[in-house]
């Protein structure tokens, strides 16, 4: 099965924004099921090559992992310190 980053709608997306003269750094090194490890290295992808936004396209997975990457380049804490289940919810509630 094709992951995302091989179908040609993403191509037409990474095309498109090649033409609009957009640097673009593609990370799609990630589980079906996110862990901890794929954001972090999602994280190193985005400050080695000095980005300065992140777009998620895909299903689940890479949107979790689009968005967690967000938070991780944005608050360097562990991302379990964030995890509702555990109360990290509370620390927006402040």
């Amino acid at each position: 099965m094709p992951t995302v980053a091989q179908l040609d709608f993403f191509k037409e997306i990474i095309n498109a924004l090649k033409r609009k003269i957009f640097l673009l750094e593609i990370f799609s090194d990630i589980h079906k099921n996110p862990v901890k490890s794929d954001v972090y290295k999602g994280t190193d992808v985005y400050d080695n090559t000095r980005r300065d936004s992140i777009i998620g396209i895909g299903g689940g997975a890479a949107l979790d992992v689009a968005r967690a990457i967000v938070l991780r380049v944005n608050h360097r804490e562990d991302l379990f310190k964030y995890d509702d289940l555990i109360g990290g919810d509370s620390i927006c509630n402040q």
